[in-house]
């Protein structure tokens, strides 16, 4: 069964550190656009998109919270004043549904998260 609620996708994220200015989206309305998109289906394909649309939904959340708390091993940093990260926020919910994987993508695209220097 997919994770069709935002405690059930807590539950599958329990124990990432979020930041307190990260917010709550409807999972229900996402999980209802990502159905709309791929439809109801036994076919592999239609069940694999899904899969790998809530799959990076899960990724982008984990990246903006690796990024805000500073882990070691994350993609990337933040930088930037809290106004801009609220621009942000604005803009992603504007989006009917808005998702963890287009705030990332604005946060990147905007400069508040940038690539972090690699350890190698």
């Amino acid at each position: 069964m997919p994770l069709s609620t935002f405690t059930d996708f807590g539950a599958w994220t329990a124990g990432i550190p979020c930041p307190p200015w990260m917010p709550v989206y409807d999972f229900r309305a996402f999980t209802d656009r990502t159905y709309a998109e791929c439809g109801y289906s036994s076919a592999p394909m239609e069940a694999s998109y899904f899969q790998a649309m809530h799959l990076r939904e899960l990724q982008a959340l984990i990246e903006i919270c690796r990024a805000c708390e500073m882990v070691d091993g994350g993609p990337y940093r933040l930088q930037g004043a809290s106004a801009d990260i609220d621009r942000v926020l604005a803009r992603n919910a504007q989006d009917g549904a808005p998702t963890y994987t287009r705030l990332l993508e604005l946060l990147v695209q905007d400069g508040l998260l940038a690539p972090a220097e690699r350890k190698d």
